[in-house]
């Protein structure tokens, strides 16, 4: 306990020497040179900030103080008069800085009235010899660098306008302060003003120049990126592939709808782009001739790129059906096939009775397969038609239509020679039945 109390008392002691060299810093008044009335006025700036950052100090030993009467209350008489002094210093010390401070303001104010006028005047001098510098933007890469300076520059006259405020409100106090100057004091800053304010319009004007060039860089630049966008399409829209399957197809047609959706949604930025064109134009822009033939390059390639992939959507469509119809005859080639294994069995009856419903049973396949005819007929009807437009698969279809055609006549075939050898059979039976 005794050593946090001579601790305590030690940072107390630090303290109070570290005030009362600055108490002597802030009593200085030599700040009434003219010459460097400036560099003191920075100085003390930096001098009020290294105070409140070492407020701190009075704070923890302030902290450090409470807690210690609170574990030990006999130590109250030896720390309430060490903490209640420094409270006290450091108070005067912050009035003194302040005071000096308004002092040093006051001694400055005209020299950074001046100061500030003439720093205005430079910065408009030289903003007047960009202003009829020529541009040199001569693409979207340096036009968007102008533009950023052109912000810049907007920016810093709209602080310069505040400013020519700030130092307005500071005249009543200058004229008191030196009545004989005031006037021209006054006269440079109107002059700066006025200057700053014709400066305005033409700033307005390069501003607006500068956005009708990116506006015509951008739609260079637009028109060539959707350009290249279009060719990297292209060739999946003008691809010759149809599919090798019925799954293929449908894959492919997976892949274009796909596509045609991509298209049709970035169609609105096609638009966009032309529009800003023709609104170029409609300005009067002297390259309009040239945006009008760039606005008929891109809407031909756009064109071309829709057809392709419209052509593509029914190439793919009839060979979809070429496929579904090669499809179909694999479907019917596999039904009469197991008829035929059926019709190729020699079973005979044990006995007129199973012999008669073997017959039976034989009428209701024959009848099946009678029936089966139409759909024989409906797909030569769909073959003649793809070799009569030629379509995908025409000459594959026209073959296979024939192997079909001439699997259900051998089926027909056998189904009459089956029912022959029933026949046959049936009859045998019934002789055997009249010998006995």
């Amino acid at each position: 306990d005794s050593l946090a109390l001579q601790q305590f008392l030690s940072d107390c002691e630090e303290l109070r020497e570290w005030i009362e060299e600055k108490m002597i810093r802030a009593q200085d008044e030599t700040y009434r040179d003219a010459k460097t009335i400036t560099s003191k006025f920075v100085r003390h700036q930096a001098f009020q900030s290294e105070l409140q950052s070492n407020k701190e100090r009075l704070e923890q030993l302030q902290t450090a103080a409470t807690k210690l009467v609170d574990d030990k209350p006999e130590f109250h008489g030896t720390i309430d008069p060490h903490i209640s002094d420094l409270a006290t210093q450091w108070e005067q010390l912050e009035k003194t800085t302040e005071e000096k401070g308004q002092k040093l303001f006051d001694a400055n104010r005209q020299q950074l009235y001046v100061q500030s006028i003439s720093d205005m005047k430079e910065w408009a001098q030289s903003l007047e010899q960009q202003m009829v510098s020529e541009d040199t933007a001569q693409d979207l890469t340096t036009v968007n660098v102008a533009m950023q300076k052109q912000q810049m520059i907007e920016s810093e006259m709209v602080k310069r306008s505040a400013q020519i405020d700030s130092l307005q409100q500071m005249e009543p106090h200058l004229e008191e302060m030196h009545p004989d100057e005031v006037e021209q004091i006054k006269a440079h800053r109107l002059a700066v003003q006025e200057q700053l304010q014709r400066l305005q319009a033409p700033l307005d004007d390069r501003r607006k120049q500068l956005e009708r060039k990116k506006a015509a860089f951008q739609f260079g630049r637009d028109v060539e990126d959707e350009k290249l966008w279009i060719s990297e399409r292209m060739p999946l829209a003008r691809a010759r592939e149809l599919g090798e399957s019925l799954f293929d197809c449908h894959r492919l047609q997976k892949n274009t709808q796909t596509l045609r959706n991509e298209i049709d949604n970035h169609e609105p930025w096609i638009q966009k782009i032309c529009d800003n064109g023709r609104e170029l134009i409609e300005g009067g822009h002297e390259n309009s001739a040239a945006f009008e033939l760039k606005i008929n390059e891109l809407m031909h390639a756009w064109q071309e790129l829709k057809d392709a992939v419209d052509a593509r959507k029914a190439r793919l469509a009839d060979s979809e059906l070429g496929h579904q119809f090669l499809y179909d005859c694999n479907e019917a080639e596999a039904w009469m096939s197991e008829q035929e294994l059926y019709m190729m069995q020699d079973e005979r009856g044990k006995d007129e009775f199973s012999t008669q419903n073997q017959i039976k049973k034989h009428e209701r396949l024959q009848q099946d397969i009678n029936a089966y005819a139409d759909t024989i007929r409906e797909l030569g009807s769909r073959a003649r038609h793809f070799v009569d437009e030629q379509g995908p698969l025409s000459d594959q279809i026209a073959v296979r239509q024939s192997q079909i055609d001439k699997l259900y006549a051998g089926l027909q075939d056998l189904c009459r020679e089956r029912r022959k050898r029933l026949d046959e059979t049936l009859q045998l039976y019934g002789l055997h039945r009249e010998i006995d």
